[in-house]
């Protein structure tokens, strides 16, 4: 197995998989990407990273895969704006969300609202121990130039 290939099946072992009639979805966790793949070619021997096709982009996606991006940013303005779209509590950005669920065919939103409010534990453990990191680096280097 090439280099490109082991890259390949090693982004895809961080999915969510969920099947649908004769079709499995794919999950990419970091981008929300959305891969349709035929279950006769899931059987084939030929490597899974080479079965994907690219996904179908579109205005709805683009900016949830965004949105998702901010939510991870380390920014607290920017991270704090996705949180109010991508985990709306007040009707002005419940209808935001809806809208841009809206402009994403194909996606489901009960189980976009299940995925992202499933990621949310993970993906604020994730933020913090970044920021900590971060934190502890610039104090680090603050010692090391005093």
């Amino acid at each position: 197995m090439d280099q490109e290939s082991a890259a390949g099946e090693a982004a895809i072992s961080k999915r969510h998989v969920r099947r649908t009639s004769n079709r499995t979805l794919i999950l990419l966790e970091r981008t929300m990407t959305r891969i349709e793949i035929d279950e006769q070619e899931l059987s084939s021997s030929a490597p899974l990273s080479s079965l994907l096709s690219p996904p179908k982009r579109n205005l709805g996606c683009g900016i949830l895969i965004a949105a998702i991006e901010d939510y991870l940013s380390l920014d607290d303005q920017t991270q704090s704006s996705s949180a109010h779209f991508l985990f709306p509590t007040v009707p002005e950005y419940r209808e935001r969300y809806e809208w841009v669920i809206s402009m994403a065919p194909g996606v489901n939103p009960a189980w976009l609202r299940d995925a992202l409010d499933h990621a949310r534990p993970n993906w604020d453990r994730q933020r913090a121990e970044r920021k900590l990191e971060r934190k502890l680096a610039h104090q680090l280097q603050a010692r090391m130039t005093a």
